[in-house]
């Protein structure tokens, strides 16, 4: 398995935990559901963009080493 879909899998979690917090919408607190939500979407961006940048580093080093 290579970084850009072990990230994947992780952006993947993140998307499930969002539905199974939606699910909980008629069962909880919409104030602390929503700034959940938020958090997540949050951590969610935090990862792609450092796939983006974490991957091009790796390459970039990798290529040096050649």
């Amino acid at each position: 398995m290579n970084y850009r879909q072990i990230i994947s899998i992780i952006i993947s979690n993140i998307n499930q935990t969002e539905r199974n917090l939606n699910g909980l919408h008629k069962y909880g607190d919409e104030e602390v559901i929503e700034i959940l939500t938020i958090q997540l979407w949050k951590v969610k961006f935090l990862v792609a963009a450092l796939t983006d940048d974490s991957y091009d580093a790796i390459k970039k080093h990798l290529e040096e080493e050649k």
